[in-house]
This record gives structure tokens, sequence and C-alpha cells, in this order.
């Protein structure tokens, strides 16, 4: 009898199906009848084997899987998965939260009675430890391993989450000596802290001349003690500022008083604390994302002015302080944060400072009245591909003729107009994939599976 290769499954099959066959004690040679019932046995043997899924087709069963990720499981059914990062809803401006809520019923919609159709969505809660692990930059066992993990560390220590349930905090009253340029920095002070009454008082009518004068006065008041001697006394809070308008006689500053409530003994006090931040690190990375509706305005602007002070500190000591602003067009949203946000870019040109908005609502940025003051103040613009109705709005506000358009039109990764004074380039800017920056940086989703 002929047996080809056989497994060890088979092979005890067989060691079965003789054992069973020969009479006790018996070992001769392989009759016929012992013979079929190897045969048999290996048969079965192989049957069973076939059964076994050796493919993902076998295990899950669909008949075709097409080019664009469809998977068709029946004539009748068929399947997609999709990966993709959540939209921030509550940052979106109200005209885009219609429009994604009206094409997720349009959506919905374009499936009638005799379409039977099912939606699951599987999210995945961001994990902090994972998060950090992100920022690691990995070592190679070169010279160089030193620099990766100065920089592991400054990512990881200055990242400054201010949320009403975070631990670290930022004083919205912190100054300095070098905070303008006069002798007494209280006025450019007392101008920052006007703004973000106004957010909090204002209302659509903004502050009144009364609420405005009381307010500069406290101002004053609060900060006396430690002009005198900035290095033995605390900085004020806003508590300190809150007490000082309580005490003043006018029917206005119970108003003032009775606004600022909520943000110092209430539920939103945040920001009536002491900077707890180390400022003086050389990279810090303010996350205000988890701020809520009530505090967002409040937080953009209280983040400028901490970053305002820091630039005075490294104007004294002879260093530039870059600032980079994500979703910019946020800040020009508000009529209090865009007037404060255009006075700030202004004055860190002269103070050494090189202030970045970055935004892919173009829309909503040029809406902006402060927006051309920005583009004035502005030596450097680094634009990617633009949607049609972005493009038109850009051409006309910078002067791009239809030529160079054609650099932002369904243009390739990497590739756009630079704006340098009154020069337009085009460029090409393809990122060397195989290097180290590149994989700590990309967000593509396919190449942030495996960081």
């Amino acid at each position: 009898m002929k047996i080809d290769k056989v497994t060890g499954k088979q092979k005890k099959a067989i060691a079965a199906a003789v054992q069973k066959a020969r009479p006790n004690g018996h070992h001769g040679g392989c009759s016929s009848g012992l013979q079929r019932i190897v045969q048999d046995a290996l048969f079965k043997n192989r049957c069973e084997t076939a059964k076994t899924p050796h493919t993902a087709q076998q295990t899950i069963r669909f008949k075709q899987m097409y080019r664009d990720g469809i998977c068709k499981v029946t004539d009748r059914l068929y399947t997609k998965t999709i990966q993709f990062f959540d939209i921030n809803y509550q940052l979106a401006q109200n005209e885009d939260k219609t429009a994604i809520f009206e094409n997720y019923c349009d959506f919905l919609n374009y499936f009638d009675s005799t379409i039977k159709v099912q939606l699951s969505f599987l999210n995945q809660v961001g994990d902090t430890e994972e998060f950090m692990k992100q920022l690691e930059i990995q070592s190679q066992d070169d010279d160089f391993d030193d620099i990766r993990r100065e920089y592991s560390e400054m990512l990881k220590n200055q990242l400054a989450k201010i949320s009403p349930t975070s631990s670290q905090f930022i004083n919205p009253l912190d100054i300095n000596l070098n905070y303008s340029d006069e002798d007494n920095p209280l006025a450019l002070k007392s101008d920052f802290i006007l703004s973000m009454c106004e957010l909090i008082v204002g209302g659509k009518a903004g502050l009144e001349p009364i609420e405005k004068t009381i307010i500069d006065r406290c101002v004053r008041m609060v900060y006396r003690d430690y002009l005198n001697s900035p290095d033995t006394v605390e900085m004020p809070i806003l508590q300190d500022l809150y007490n000082l308008i309580l005490k003043q006689t006018e029917p206005e500053a119970q108003r003032i008083a009775t606004a600022l409530e909520m943000y110092v003994t209430g539920s939103l006090n945040v920001f009536n604390h002491r900077t707890n931040v180390d400022l003086n690190n050389r990279l810090i990375c303010f996350d205000i994302k988890e701020l809520g509706k009530q505090l967002k305005k409040l937080g953009m602007l209280v983040v400028q002015d901490a970053v305002w002070n820091r630039v005075t500190v490294n104007r004294a000591e002879h260093k530039s302080t870059r600032y980079y602003i994500d979703e910019f067009h946020l800040l020009l949203k508000e009529e209090q944060t865009a007037a404060y946000s255009c006075e700030i870019w202004k004055r860190f040109r002269k103070w050494g400072g090189i202030p970045t908005g970055l935004t892919q609502n173009v829309k909503d940025l040029l809406a902006s009245r402060e927006i051309e003051n920005i583009f004035e103040n502005s030596d450097f613009i680094y634009m990617l591909n633009q949607a049609g109705g972005d493009r038109q709005i850009l051409a006309k506000q910078l002067n791009i003729s239809p030529h160079q358009l054609s650099y932002v039109t369904n243009s390739g990764a990497g590739e756009g107009l630079i704006f340098f004074g009154n020069i337009i380039i085009p460029f090409v800017d393809k990122f060397p994939k195989d290097m180290e920056l590149y994989r700590i940086m990309t967000t593509r989703l396919e190449e942030t599976e495996n960081k």
C-alpha cells in the first residue's frame, strides 16, 4: 500500500485504526482488511482537515472584496468599514454644525424603506498613557540620543491642559515689570483685564464707561503691593480683584461683581488660581479644547496674555518667542478676542515675537474685520490646497492671479504657494517619509496605527 506523507494527526488516526483491527498480541503484516481500514481512516481525516479554515475568506464567509473596500457577503448583503478621526462638533461654527447635521440626514434619507441598512460606530476613547508614548522620541543608539531624550521630556512635561477638571492653572492677573514699554506696565494690563471683563460682563452692548472706570480703578489698586515689592508679595488673583470691586460704592460695581462671581467662587473658577504651569520651559503647549462653551473665549484670551508675558520676559533677555495658534479663526470670531488678538499680533513683531496662525476654515478667517490688519502685519503666508469658494475669496484678498491660483487647486500634499512680502512663489515640499520626524508628525490614519 502506498501512503503519502501524513501529518501528526493522520498518524494518530492510522495507529488507532491498526490497533483496533489487530487481534490481541498480533504483530503480523498488513492484511487487505486492515488496508481498507487505514484508507478509510485517512480519507475521513482528510475530510475533517479540509473543513478546517486556513484563510480569512474561509473563516469569515464572503463572496468578493472590491478594490474600494466594499465587501460582498451575499448577493444581497454588502459591508464596508471606515476608520476616521472624530470631528470636534463643539468647536465647529454654527454653519458647520448645520452642514454636518444636514449631510448626515441626507445620508440616512438615501436609504428608502426597501433597503436594510445597519450602522455600527465603534468609538475609541483616547488613552493618556498611549498619547504620552506617541510623544516619546525613540533612541537610536547614536550621538544624538541625549537630544532625543531632552526633547521627549520637553514634549511630555509641557502639555498644559487647561479645563474645569484640570489641576493645571494660569493666572490671568500675572504681570511682570517688562509688561510694556511704559514706566508703568498697568496701562497695558488694564486694557487686557477690561477685554476679559467685557467677555464676562459686557454682553452685546459691552461695558459702560462707568463700569470701565470702576474696573480700571480696582486694577491699579490690586497691583499696588506687588509693584511696590514684586519679589516678596504674591501675585494677585481674580478673587482679589473681585473683592475690591465689591467694596466700591457705585451700583454698577455690584453688577460687575455679580457677573464675576461664577468665575471666582462658582463652578467656572478655573482662572481663579495662581499659575502652576512652568512657563520658563523652552516648549509649552496650551490645550484648552475641554474648557467648554462658557470658558472657551475667556481661555483663548488668557492664554494669549500668558504668552505675551513670556514674550516680554524673553525680550529683556534678547530672545525671540515663537507662538503657534491652531484654529486661528476662532480667535477672530468674537469682537473682544479679535481686537486683542490683532493688537497682540502687531505688538509681537516689535517685541521679538514670531506669531503663526494656522487654520483650515478660510471663510471664517476672512470674515473677521481684523483680518486686514493681521495680513498687513504678516511677512509670510504658506498656502496649501484650497476649496473652490475659499480660492475666490483669497484671490481677491491677496491679489492672486489665475495662474498662481492653479497651484492651490486640487494640488497634492506639500504643494502650494508661498507669499513673502510682495513675492508669490509656487512650491513642492515632499517631506522624506523615512525620517524620524516624519514618523512623529504624521497624522495619516494608515501611518499612525503602529506609532
